[in-house]
């Protein structure tokens, strides 16, 4: 059991109401970088989960390593874990609140459907969707759903799920938990 105190417990979790203002100021702050396009946030926040264990973020854009480098650099960064051409991880302090972890992703357009997905859903939502596209004898991963090298979706989350002969699923119900 997971013990709550005012803004985080012994193990690194935090509270969801708590670390949200920091995700919505920061992906409002990648929003502003040049060159990106579509910005979310992602993981156990977006799926409403109470408590959480840090931050999650996508940004669609071309220039892939210019957003990782600014991300690292911004405000309230105070240790690099890891920074490569497409993601990084980088804790962030915000005054008053303990450190955080932000990780961040990159990916083109026409993938961004597919990593939203992916970064959202739980790890066993996760594993159910590629069952149904490994069944189909399809490859599914966060830039994508492939038949071999073709792209079958991936630029929406709904397409995705449409391909896999599903509705969307909201982001709350991502927990491999009978949702399908």
């Amino acid at each position: 059991m997971i013990r709550e105190t005012r803004t985080t417990s012994a193990k690194g979790r935090h509270r969801r109401e708590e670390v949200l203002p920091l995700a919505e100021a920061m992906a409002e702050e990648l929003r502003g970088l040049p060159g990106t396009g579509h910005v979310a946030i992602a993981g156990s926040i977006r799926r409403g989960r109470p408590v959480v264990g840090d931050i999650d973020l996508l940004v669609e854009s071309d220039g892939a390593q210019d957003v990782v480098g600014r991300f690292a650099r911004m405000l309230g960064a105070v240790r690099i874990i890891t920074a490569g051409t497409v993601k990084a991880s980088v804790v962030f302090r915000q005054q008053g609140h303990p450190e955080i972890q932000i990780d961040l992703r990159v990916v083109p357009a026409e993938s961004f459907g597919a990593a939203l997905q992916y970064f959202t859903g739980s790890a066993q939502h996760n594993i159910r969707l590629r069952q149904r596209a490994k069944a189909r004898g399809w490859r599914l991963n966060e830039y994508g759903l492939f038949d071999g090298e073709t792209r079958i979706a991936g630029e929406t989350e709904e397409s995705v799920y449409a391909a896999l002969g599903l509705p969307w699923i909201d982001p709350a119900m991502r927990e491999g938990n009978g949702e399908f």
